[in-house]
């Protein structure tokens, strides 16, 4: 695990270091997750097909609360 030091602007922004970037491929726009426990930060980066597969968990658990919206609704 390596460290680097950097600080964050007036608005919440934080660089992240050029060499942690091009180690991780990152580029402009890339998207993050973000974790807390309450005293330390993980960022996770997510790659366009996590995306993609983390939005489609988000549409079937939509779905599904639908389902069961409209099955509970017929008892």
């Amino acid at each position: 695990m390596r460290m680097n030091i950097t600080s964050m602007s007036t608005k919440g922004q934080v660089v992240i270091p050029r060499d942690i970037r091009h180690t991780l491929g990152l580029v402009s726009g890339s998207k993050f997750a973000i974790f807390t426990d309450g005293v330390r930060i993980l960022l996770q980066p997510l790659r366009p097909t996590e995306s993609k597969g983390f939005r489609q968990l988000i549409k079937d658990g939509e779905a599904a609360i639908e389902k069961a919206k409209k099955k509970g609704g017929k008892q």
